[in-house]
């Protein structure tokens, strides 16, 4: 009786690798090639759920030709021409980056309180360029005290300010722009751009400005880099992990113009996790994010 179901249990298992293989077989090349029927450790089960989770998000969104693939720990520690290998990439130009960028302007408020003594009388005076926020004391300055002549300042600054990789903010933003609700002129916005290339804030800033029709200063765009926290709030993700794909926020995306002339159009970028990449043919991540596609970068 046992070895009956024994024989009966392989039988299934058979049957059941021939139908995956089968599926498998039906599948793009490059989402074929991500899959394995080896038996998941701990460490790929919760990869495998982030894999899951942005496949039906992709599949759902008329995307076919995507890869997941797991990279070694040491692989940020690697130049792009073994990241390259790793991935199998067509060239270290196909390995892109997802950036968050927050305009997040500057603004320290400084409030003086000084005592000045003259002719042994004290006269006490107080300015300040004041817009508050939270109050960061600098310290004290004395100068001359006990003296005939002489004066006693305190002073403390008021710091503000929204940035610090992953989303780039507008730190010059009005004040009652505070999300992503409105595209044009976003809070925050996640920038594609290669590894191989260095990004142009200003390209941006300008594009943006002909976007909204100039009827928004240019010194109202002022992209930075968000601080991580924010970027992995935002997102979803964390550093190195920064995806386009079912982040938690609709934030807006940029796609840097050297990706879509790409060739092969298939480029990589984070998958979700530190160790898990995507890649995704570029006609496909268009249609399905639809970013804004700048010239935004330089070699």
């Amino acid at each position: 009786m046992e070895s009956s179901l024994g024989e009966l249990e392989r039988r299934q298992t058979q049957i059941l690798q021939r139908i995956t293989q089968l599926e498998l077989s039906h599948l793009p090349q490059h989402f074929s090639a991500s899959l394995s029927l080896s038996p998941p450790n701990e460490n790929a089960a919760a990869t495998n759920t982030t894999e899951s989770r942005l496949s039906a998000i992709l599949g759902s969104n008329g995307v076919r030709d995507f890869s997941f693939r797991r990279v070694p720990s040491d692989y940020y520690d690697s130049p792009l021409e073994s990241r390259r290998d790793v991935l199998g990439a067509s060239s270290v130009h196909h390995l892109c980056k997802s950036i968050v960028l927050v305009d997040c302007g500057l603004v320290m408020t400084i409030d003086v309180d000084m005592l000045i003594v003259y002719s042994n009388r004290f006269v006490r005076c107080k300015f300040s360029n004041s817009s508050p926020k939270s109050q960061v004391a600098i310290g004290e300055i004395g100068f001359g005290q006990g003296m005939e002549y002489g004066y006693y300042i305190s002073v403390t600054a008021t710091v503000y300010h929204t940035c610090a990789l992953g989303v780039r903010v507008n730190t010059q933003a009005p004040s009652n722009v505070t999300d992503c609700s409105d595209h044009n002129y976003s809070k925050y916005y996640v920038v594609v751009v290669q590894y191989t290339a260095r990004f142009n804030a200003e390209t941006v800033k300008n594009f943006l400005y002909a976007l909204n029709d100039g009827r928004i200063p240019k010194k109202k765009f002022n992209l930075r880099l968000a601080p991580e926290e924010i970027s992995q709030k935002l997102t979803g993700y964390e550093h190195n992990a920064v995806t386009c794909v079912g982040m938690k926020t609709d934030i807006p995306v940029i796609l840097d113009e050297a990706i879509v002339k790409l060739n092969p159009e298939f480029f990589w970028l984070g998958g979700g996790e530190v160790d898990l990449k995507l890649g995704i043919r570029t006609s496909e991540f268009v249609n399905f994010v639809k970013p804004f596609i700048v010239s935004c970068s330089g070699a």
